[in-house]
C-alpha cells in the first residue's frame, strides 16, 4: 500500500529543438562538427535527438520506454554541452 503512494510514473524530458551551432540550415550535422566527433572519438549519430517513438519495442511497458528515452536523452546533452562547447 505504502508503495503505490510514493511511486510516480516517469515522465519524458522535453525534447530540445535543433541546435544551430550544430546543424545547417538543411538539417544535417556540420562538417566541423563531424570533424569534432572524430576528434573526441564520439560517433556522429550519438548526438542527433531521437523522439520518444524511436525507442518503442512490442513487448515493454511505456514506463520502460520513457526510462530508455530520458537516458538517451541525458547522455546525449552531456556529450553535446561537455565535449563540444568546454
Amino acid at each position: 500500500m505504502l508503495q503505490r503512494l510514493i511511486y510516480k510514473p516517469p515522465v519524458p524530458l522535453e525534447p530540445v529543438p535543433k541546435d544551430s551551432i550544430i546543424y545547417g540550415k538543411d538539417g544535417e550535422i556540420k562538417p566541423f562538427v563531424v570533424s569534432l566527433c572524430a576528434e573526441f572519438n564520439i560517433n556522429p549519430d550519438e548526438i542527433h535527438p531521437k523522439t520518444l517513438e524511436d525507442f518503442y519495442e512490442k513487448d515493454i511497458t511505456t514506463n520502460v520506454q520513457i526510462l530508455r528515452y530520458n537516458e538517451y536523452e541525458m547522455q546525449r546533452r552531456s556529450i553535446v554541452t561537455l565535449k563540444f562547447f568546454f
